[in-house]
């Protein structure tokens, strides 16, 4: 049996969601595409702005992504909350790539609150049900839980690509 294919596709302006991306790359032998914009900006009226268009759905333009998403197993997408919702360069990719997903994971990194809205976000775009997903807090990284949760999260990753995305329950006797 072949190796499953992995993408790990991130957005990330603090390098918060890039340095998780790159390690759950890492344990999954996955390929990385970052996804880039038109500069953002900085400051207080920067943040105002990105946290505004997320919570709108904007959908701002991105740069040709350089891997083809059909051509991988999963694609895991990787991104900042924002507002309580995903970055608008992340809603542009995967509102313009769902077609092309065989099966998806998601990957939030997050100050402390908005996951849940997050993970419907991500779910609406892809048109599909992840079949893994992890949320990594400020509060989880500054405790040194990061490469713990994401180590679980490539396991069950792994584990769903191998068996065709099927969980296998295990009942008791």
């Amino acid at each position: 049996m072949p190796t499953p294919r992995i993408l790990i596709v991130y957005f990330s302006e603090t390098g918060h969601t890039r340095a998780a991306a790159k390690t759950l790359a890492g344990l999954l032998d996955a390929d990385l595409e970052s996804i880039e914009t038109a500069h953002l900006g900085h400051g207080f009226w920067a943040w105002l702005m990105r946290g505004f268009a997320a919570l709108r759905g904007a959908m701002p333009t991105i740069v040709e992504p350089r891997h083809a998403a059909a051509d991988y197993d999963m694609v895991v997408l990787a991104t900042p909350v924002w507002a309580g919702h995903i970055s608008s360069p992340m809603r542009t990719y995967a509102h313009s790539q769902h077609a092309a997903f065989k099966t998806v994971a998601h990957l939030l990194t997050l100050g402390g609150s908005g996951a849940a809205n997050a993970f419907v976000d991500l779910q609406h775009e892809c048109e599909k049900a992840p079949l893994a997903r992890c949320a990594i807090t400020d509060r989880d990284r500054k405790a040194g839980k990061e490469a713990e949760m994401l180590a679980a999260f490539a396991g069950k990753i792994r584990e769903m690509v191998e068996n065709g995305g099927e969980e296998k329950v295990q009942l008791a006797a």
